[in-house]
């Protein structure tokens, strides 16, 4: 019976330490892993001209990622403010100014530039940095190999690199890092061409109805991203104190009565030497 009692709680809690690394481990590739893509609806909003500039945060004030190429989109993520969006193209999450966009009723089919590519034929630009501003001693994210294609994003201004070259420079992506390189020592890049898509013009989103959206779970905070995984994790920590305190209460009363039982012997002992002496 105590071996088949031993047997029970042995695989009771190997399930419950079972059941709390499975939710853990769902909780934290969930949140980890939730992105633009994991929403249940998609709305897209195209830069109809020139200038629409991706932030890499929200205020005017702070650097821009590259230019979003005219005629195409940006996937809304949420309404963080009055003045911005934060947005998604292609796998660059950013922020652009509202009145730059123009959210659309449509599903584009193809709403992003890919496959345009430049290279960098100079050995003095091969450095792919943090910033279009050399001067301000950004990271060299990665070092490309002369004449290799670079996949282009957009372009943007910085810092001019060589006199009478221009402030221009490229963002790309090239084995798998991101990063600025000098326009005037790249060339052959592709032909950009426009998106002809024919989308119709739709209020703002999330001035309908934002229940539609679940874009608050892509911006969810690393604290907040923490709280809930505890919370996913909550109860079978609780179980375990619950099945731990009874034994931890049985052992005490054990232990209790066994010291009672060896004083109780003891006095026995001493009282039949007294009535022998």
């Amino acid at each position: 019976m105590k071996k088949c009692k031993i047997l029970c709680t042995t695989l009771f809690l190997l399930l419950l330490f079972s059941n709390f690394f499975l939710n853990f481990a769902f909780a934290f590739a969930y949140f980890e892993n939730a992105s633009a893509y994991n929403l249940t609806s998609f709305v897209y909003a195209r830069a109809e001209n020139d200038g629409v500039m991706l932030y890499k945060k929200p205020s005017l004030d702070d650097e821009i990622y590259f230019e979003i190429p005219k005629s195409y989109f940006v996937m809304l993520i949420t309404n963080f403010s009055s003045q911005f969006y934060k947005v998604q193209y292609r796998d660059v999450v950013g922020y652009v100014l509202k009145s730059s966009v123009s959210p659309v009723a449509e599903t584009p089919t193809t709403p992003y530039l890919v496959g345009a590519t430049f290279r960098v034929y100079s050995s003095d630009g091969l450095s792919m940095l943090s910033s279009p501003y050399p001067s301000k001693s950004p990271t060299v994210t990665k070092t490309v190999e002369l004449y290799s294609e670079i996949d282009y994003y957009g372009r943007v201004f910085g810092e001019e690199m060589i006199s009478s070259r221009g402030e221009e420079w490229f963002f790309g992506k090239y084995d798998g890092s991101f990063g600025y390189l000098y326009k005037g020592l790249c060339d052959n890049l592709s032909a950009i061409p426009l998106n002809t898509e024919v989308t119709t013009s739709s209020p703002d989103p999330f001035l309908q109805n934002d229940n539609d959206y679940l874009y608050n779970l892509v911006d969810l905070s690393p604290s907040m991203k923490a709280f809930l995984i505890v919370l996913v994790c909550a109860p079978s920590v609780l179980l375990i104190i619950f099945i731990f305190k009874p034994f931890r209460i049985e052992k005490t009363k054990n232990k209790g009565i066994k010291k009672t039982t060896k004083n109780k012997v003891i006095r026995q002992i001493e009282n039949m030497q007294n009535e022998d002496l």
